[in-house]
C-alpha cells in the first residue's frame, strides 16, 4: 500500500503527468461531443475553421519557405490546439486573475479605439470650424488659470489620466488623486513670466499651448509629472489659422478620442 502511495506521489510531481492529463482532456473535448457541458463550446472549433493562409504567411516569415501539405496540417492542428486552450482560459476567467493579461487586453482595446480615430479623415473645413469654435485656445494669452495634479512616477500619472479621460470627475474634486499636496492645486490668472519662474521654460511653453476644458497628457518639471486642466484663459488677439493649424489638428484628434472613450463607457453602463 505504501509502495503504491510513493509511486502516486512521484507521479503527481512529474510535469509529464500534467501534460498527458491535458492531452486527455483535449481528447475528451474534441472526440466526445456527447458530453453535454462542453458540446456547445467546442463544436465550432475544427480544422476547417482554421485560416490556412495566415498559417502559410506566418510559416514563411519564420522559416523562409512554403510549408508542404503535411507541415500545413500539423501547424493547423497546433493553431487549433491554441484556440482550444485560449477558449478554456477565457472560460476559466484566467484573464481576470492575471494583471499582466488584463493590461495586455486593455492595451489592445485602446489601440483599436486609437486606430479608429486615426483612420477617420479630417477635412480642412472641419479644422477651421473647430478653430473658430475654440478661438481663445488659439490666441495670444495674457494669463491662464488651471488645475494641476502632481506625481512622482510616470506610470501613476498615465493611469490617472486614463481614469480622468473616461469617468466624470470634476476638476475641483480630483485633488485627492495627486501624490503631492504641498504644491498649489489651483493656480489662478498666472502670466507666462510668473509661471516660468515657478516651473521653468519647457513647462510654461507646454501649458500655455494647452486647450481649455480637458485633462492633458503629463508634463514634466523639476518637481515631477503634472496633469493639467485649463479652466480659464485671458486672451489678447487670435492667432491666424495657418500659424496654429498643426495644434488645431492635434487638439481635434485628442478631443475626438476623448469623446469616444466617454461614449463607450456610457454605452457599457446602459
Amino acid at each position: 500500500m505504501s509502495k503504491m502511495k510513493n509511486i502516486l506521489q512521484k507521479t503527481l510531481k512529474e510535469p509529464l503527468f500534467y501534460f498527458l492529463l491535458l492531452g486527455f482532456i483535449l481528447y475528451m473535448l474534441l472526440d466526445k461531443p456527447n458530453i453535454q457541458q462542453h458540446s456547445i463550446e467546442v463544436e465550432k472549433l475544427t480544422l476547417q475553421s482554421i485560416d490556412k493562409n495566415s498559417i502559410k504567411n506566418e510559416y514563411k516569415s519564420i522559416y523562409h519557405n512554403n510549408p508542404d501539405k503535411n507541415i500545413l496540417k500539423a501547424f493547423s492542428q497546433y493553431r487549433l490546439y491554441e484556440k482550444i486552450l485560449l477558449r478554456e482560459s477565457i472560460r476559466l476567467k484566467l484573464h481576470e486573475n492575471d494583471s499582466s493579461i488584463k493590461e495586455l487586453l486593455l492595451h489592445k482595446m485602446k489601440q483599436i479605439i486609437n486606430k479608429n480615430v486615426e483612420e477617420k479623415k479630417i477635412s480642412e473645413v472641419q479644422l477651421v470650424e473647430y478653430y473658430k469654435a475654440n478661438i481663445e485656445d488659439y490666441s495670444k494669452k495674457n494669463s491662464i488659470s488651471f488645475y494641476q495634479l502632481f506625481f512622482q512616477d510616470e506610470a501613476t500619472a498615465d493611469k490617472t489620466l486614463a481614469i480622468l479621460s473616461v469617468v466624470d470627475i470634476k476638476p475641483p474634486d480630483a485633488q485627492t488623486l495627486s501624490q503631492d499636496y504641498k504644491r498649489e492645486y489651483f493656480i489662478k490668472n498666472i502670466s507666462k513670466a510668473s509661471l516660468k519662474n515657478l516651473y521653468g521654460n519647457y513647462f510654461t511653453l507646454k501649458v500655455f499651448q494647452m486647450k481649455k476644458g480637458l485633462w492633458h497628457k503629463k508634463v514634466h518639471s523639476k518637481y515631477g509629472f503634472h496633469l493639467i486642466f485649463i479652466r480659464n484663459i485671458d486672451v489678447q488677439t487670435p492667432l491666424k489659422f495657418e500659424e496654429v493649424q498643426s495644434r488645431v489638428y492635434k487638439d481635434f484628434k485628442a478631443q475626438s478620442l476623448n469623446q469616444i472613450y466617454k461614449d463607450a463607457y456610457k454605452k457599457m453602463l446602459n
